[in-house]
């Protein structure tokens, strides 16, 4: 197992959605920026030598703004969305060697972040006015979950495309989301447990296989809690936002 300091910039642009029951207004898009540090550890288990295992532990900065949209969108009486926010990642999966130092990694992500969000509109109404009262000039708690393909050009320089998904909760419930967070981390476990006997049989397989399922298994979490932010508990409505991403890192 080695150990790389890694440094990583993101690029892309952010569509923020909510369920219709608490916002009917659509967001406009808008540009977002990543910067990211920490550590990535690289492992090359003795008896599949063409699969790395690859996990990247990081710190996170962000900005989600208009102004890094080249967008010529119509406003009318959409809103726009401006965020502050970090937090704190683990990013995991397999990926396959490619010759050289080439690497191909399938991954998955799942973090949690805090936002501080602004929201505007040229036509206000009273459900965004009471977003903004609960949202506004304050840091909320949240979890996020990212995946992606990254490609390892040559050491230390990698580029990676990806999709994000984070969760604004309006408060933090801890035990709603504690107990939230632990169903969908009961399925993650079994993803792993599984993608270790594939890894067994089918060693070729087992990068596709946990990023399809780690992934879909995330991605439907986050779908269930557009309506409950802690579900299954009937909780309040969050703030979902989507980033698409293009990145660039590099392990030293």
């Amino acid at each position: 197992k080695k150990s790389y300091p890694t440094i990583e910039f993101q690029w892309g642009f952010s569509k923020p959605l909510t369920h219709n029951d608490l916002l009917s207004q659509k967001f406009l898009d808008a540009g977002a920026m990543d910067f990211r540090i920490g550590h990535t550890k690289k492992k090359i288990r003795e008896k599949y030598e063409n699969i790395v295992e690859i996990d990247f532990d990081f710190l996170f900065l962000g900005r989600i703004t208009k102004d890094l949209a080249t967008s010529d969108e119509e406003t009318n009486d959409k809103v726009e969305l401006n965020a502050w926010r970090f937090g704190i990642s683990s990013l995991d999966g397999y990926a396959y060697k490619l010759g050289g130092t080439g690497e191909l990694l399938l991954y998955h992500s799942k973090g949690m972040v805090w936002t501080k969000s602004e929201f505007s509109s040229d036509a206000p109404s009273e459900q965004l006015i009471d977003m903004q009262n609960t949202y506004d000039d304050v840091f909320r708690f949240g979890n996020c979950f990212e995946g992606g393909i990254k490609y390892q050009i040559v050491e230390p320089i990698a580029v990676n495309i990806g999709f994000e998904r984070t969760i604004v909760y309006p408060r933090h419930l801890f035990w709603y989301w504690a107990g939230s967070e632990l169903i969908e981390a009961v399925g993650h476990g079994l993803v792993s447990g599984f993608v270790d006997e594939v890894m067994k049989s089918s060693p070729i397989a087992a990068p596709i296989v946990y990023f399809v399922l780690q992934n879909a298994i995330s991605y439907g979490s986050f779908e269930l809690r557009k309506k409950y932010m802690n579900w299954p508990f009937k909780t309040a409505m969050p703030l979902l936002i989507d980033n698409y991403k293009v990145g660039v890192s590099f392990a030293f």
